[in-house]
């Protein structure tokens, strides 16, 4: 739980998505078939993602689901 509010505290002081791309520790990436959503890892050691949705001005986060099998769950 410490590493998933470390994540929404950085997602939440990020200016913008550029930002979210600087912290390589989070792997964010845009959800190609998932209509319009991104994720961030949690953490390094497991699979287990933020997935969100963004806006276009600015990060807005709305925690949609925590997912553990991005990927095909490679735990």
């Amino acid at each position: 739980m410490t590493r998933l509010a470390m994540v929404i505290n950085t997602m939440k002081s990020s200016e913008d998505i550029q930002e979210l791309r600087s912290f390589s520790y989070l792997h964010y990436e845009k959800l190609r078939h998932y209509g319009g959503l991104s994720s961030v890892r949690i953490s390094n050691r497991f699979v287990e993602r933020i997935i969100f949705r963004e806006e276009e001005d600015r990060i807005t986060l709305v925690l949609i689901e925590l997912n553990n099998d991005h990927y095909g769950n490679k735990k």
